[in-house]
């Protein structure tokens, strides 16, 4: 493990959107070219992050020169390093889309000509001023909060940053500005806070048990005796990730919420933000509370897996619309990710079961991503996102 000033990388992959979004909030006009440079410049510290984590081992960073417990401090493992590669990929595919997308762009068409849309269709609407200049800011800010998720190494800043990704995200949803679409960002709105609430309950229970939020520090508190509070702060802290997760059955936030963003949106909430409460799961059951999890509750996560799988394919067969299709698919493809929980935990087959899910991570953040944005552009060629009509003809294109 390495840490001090050899580790810049780690505060760049933090501040560089950071500051993009400060700049796309006070220079709407040139809030797209912001958010392609820095969906650019951030190649440079991810890719000397990863050369450093090959060659030297896991990194850290003190902020400030404070040392753990007292400071805060950030570390990069395969694991964060891995989830920041993809946000990076993913993020920047979004961010040269959405440029088109809020720019008013189309197959070099006139958005005006577009038949008017019903609620929960942005057919027409992604255009508007107030997303262009609302989306740059709110998306950058939550890459900051994505990738200081990914490298926090403490329960309060993980906390922190997941109540920060949550709220950028719900604003993100309310862009759209339709009442379905409000009624979708405040029902996430509600959801969210009570995930975070149940979330910083059990970091309190931690504190007081344990004395200590630190995560290695508090796998090695864990390593002794289980105090009672420990399983109890893990169910917590667990309830309030598979709200925000969508795991079935605490998903009914989802579909709405995805389905009537405006498409880059859509294509972020699907493929990265749940994957941040998954990626928290990961940690807390897998390293933290390993030896307090046990193969019950494993097997519990995947049978709610499984469901899901059943129910979200069951219920996407039945949408009308294109992008409630695609939000179902999400609810159901987040099933398979659950079932890694049992399969790991399994005597044989544990490493296999870890390939194969972290491969479906980055397999579905990217198929979403895309099927999402190619929803987007269906939509703004038909004006609408309606199943039975998409093979007409749209009238701005006879």
């Amino acid at each position: 493990m390495t840490d001090g000033a050899d580790t810049p990388s780690l505060v760049c992959l933090i501040a560089l959107p950071l500051a993009g979004a400060v700049a796309a909030f006070l220079w709407p006009r040139r809030a797209p070219a912001v958010g392609l440079g820095v969906a650019g410049l951030l190649w440079i510290p991810v890719l000397g992050l990863l050369i450093r984590l090959v060659s030297q081992g896991e990194q850290q960073y003190e902020l400030g020169g404070w040392a753990v417990p007292l400071g805060i401090a950030l570390r990069a493992d395969g694991l964060s390093v891995f989830l920041v590669l993809m946000v990076t990929l993913v993020g920047g595919a979004v961010s040269g889309y959405a440029t088109g997308y809020f720019g008013g762009v189309c197959w070099g068409s006139s958005f005006s000509s577009l038949p008017p849309a019903e609620d929960g269709e942005d057919g027409r609407d992604g255009g508007q001023a107030h997303e262009r200049a609302g989306f740059w800011p709110l998306w950058l800010f939550l890459w900051a909060a994505l990738n200081a998720l990914l490298l926090s190494r403490d329960l309060f800043n993980l906390y922190v940053t997941l109540e920060l990704l949550g709220l950028s995200a719900v604003a993100l949803v309310a862009l759209a500005d339709a009442p379905v679409a409000l009624g979708a960002a405040m029902r996430y709105l509600l959801v969210s806070l009570l995930g975070s609430l149940a979330f910083l309950l059990g970091v309190a229970l931690v504190y007081a048990g344990y004395g200590t939020l630190d995560l290695p520090m508090l796998k090695a508190a864990l390593g002794g005796p289980v105090a009672p509070v420990g399983p109890v702060a893990l169910g917590l802290m667990t309830a309030g990730l598979l709200m925000k997760t969508a795991l079935f059955p605490l998903h009914f936030w989802l579909p709405p919420a995805h389905a009537n963003a405006p498409a880059p949106v859509s294509a972020l909430l699907s493929a990265l933000v749940v994957k941040a409460s998954f990626y928290l799961l990961l940690r807390l059951w897998f390293e933290v509370f390993a030896g307090v999890a046990t193969s019950g509750a494993m097997r519990f996560l995947g049978v709610l897996g499984a469901v899901a799988v059943l129910w979200g394919s069951y219920q996407a067969l039945r949408q009308p619309r294109l992008k409630l299709l695609v939000a179902y698919s999400t609810v159901a493809q987040l099933g398979y990710l659950f079932l890694l929980f049992p399969l790991s935990s399994a005597a044989a087959g544990g490493f296999t079961a870890w390939a194969g899910g972290l491969y479906f991570v980055l397999a579905h953040a990217c198929a979403k991503a895309v099927m999402f944005l190619s929803a987007g552009s269906l939509m703004r060629a038909a004006g609408h996102d309606r199943l039975a009509d998409l093979g007409r003809r749209c009238a701005r294109c006879r």
